[in-house]
C-alpha cells in the first residue's frame, strides 16, 4: 500500500499543528494559589451582578497545601453584610478560564461559605453538582460538557456579607486526547510505510 506524499506531508502538519493544542490543555488552577491578600490570578468574582475583578485570596482556616479561600474583599466581608442569617443577601459568581479539551475529566473538592446555588460549565448547569459549606472531605468529578479551546468555569454562591468565600482544590485533571508524542510516533509510522512502499516500488 502506498501513501501518496501530499498524505504524508497533510499528516505531518497536522501532528505539529495539534501538539500545541494539546499541551496548552492545563484545566483549571485551584483557588487561592497565590499569597493571602494578593488577587488571584486565575479566579474572578462578581458580585450581585456586577462586573467581574479578580478575587482576593483570604486569610482564613480550612485550607489545603494547594488551594486558600477566595472572596470579594480581603476580609471576605462587605459593606451592609451583617450575621443575620440572610444568605441571599450577596449573590456571588466566583469564575475561572482556562485551555482545555472535549475529552477533558476534572477532579475536585469544594466548600463554600455561606450558600451553594449552582456549578456551571460554558454556560450550562452541571447535573448533581454540589459544594459543602465548610467541608472539603468529599472529592467530585466533572467528565463532560469541556469543549476544545477556552472553558468557564463558574461557582454561583450566596452569603450574608460576612467573611464570605469559596475554596475549589482541583486535585486532578486528566484527558483523552493523544499526547503528541504519541501523534508523532503515528505519524511517524505513516511516513515509514509510505517509504517502503516507494521502495517496492522502485
Amino acid at each position: 500500500m502506498i501513501f501518496p506524499r501530499l498524505t504524508v506531508r497533510l499528516t505531518i502538519f497536522t501532528v505539529l499543528l495539534l501538539a500545541p493544542a494539546v499541551v496548552s490543555a492545563q484545566g483549571p488552577m485551584s483557588t487561592g494559589t497565590t499569597p493571602v491578600g494578593t488577587n488571584d490570578p486565575f479566579w474572578e468574582i462578581s458580585v450581585n451582578g456586577g462586573s467581574y475583578y479578580n478575587a482576593f485570596v483570604l486569610d482564613r482556616p480550612g485550607t489545603t497545601p494547594t488551594a486558600k479561600w477566595i472572596g470579594a474583599s480581603a476580609s471576605g466581608t462587605l459593606p451592609g453584610g451583617s450575621p443575620d442569617g440572610d444568605f441571599s443577601r450577596f449573590l456571588y459568581s466566583f469564575q475561572t478560564m482556562f485551555a482545555g479539551t472535549s475529552g477533558m475529566t476534572v477532579t475536585y473538592r469544594c466548600a463554600r461559605d455561606d450558600t451553594f446555588f449552582n456549578l456551571m460549565l460554558n454556560g450550562a448547569a452541571v447535573v448533581g453538582a454540589t459544594c459543602p459549606g465548610y467541608d472539603l472531605s468529599t472529592s467530585f468529578t466533572i467528565s463532560s460538557g469541556f469543549v476544545d479551546g477556552l472553558n468557564t468555569l463558574q461557582f454561583n454562591t450566596g452569603g450574608n456579607g460576612v467573611t464570605d468565600g469559596l475554596i475549589v482544590d482541583i486535585t486532578g485533571v486528566t484527558n483523552t486526547v493523544p499526547e503528541p508524542a504519541s501523534m508523532i510516533l503515528f505519524a511517524s509510522g505513516l511516513i515509514g510505510i509510505a517509504v517502503a512502499g516507494r521502495r517496492r516500488k522502485a
